[in-house]
């Protein structure tokens, strides 16, 4: 029984091996061949940063206002849709 499923696996293994893989370099746009690469920046730096960002009313208000955006499209997308054969059942 362990034989014939060393021999089936390698089986599978071959036929997955002579798949043809989708053009993904296809898929990517002249603008986004042409961005730049973004740079990493040390770990040092972006702790700095993040420590000096200052929330204030304004920016709570869009983030509550976001949110609650962001809320009413689940609510939304989480309603039954029917189409006309689902209510013709």
């Amino acid at each position: 029984m362990p034989r014939y499923f060393a021999v089936h696996l390698c089986f599978f293994l071959l036929i997955a091996g002579c798949t043809q893989f989708p053009e993904v370099d296809a898929t990517l746009s002249e603008q986004a061949r042409a961005a730049d690469i973004p740079t990493l920046a040390p770990m040092d730096q972006v702790l700095a940063d993040a420590g000096s960002t200052e929330i204030d009313d304004e920016s709570v208000e869009a983030i509550e206002k976001r949110a609650d955006s962001l809320r009413a499209r689940a609510s939304a997308l989480r309603a039954q849709v029917l189409d006309d054969t689902a209510a013709q059942n």
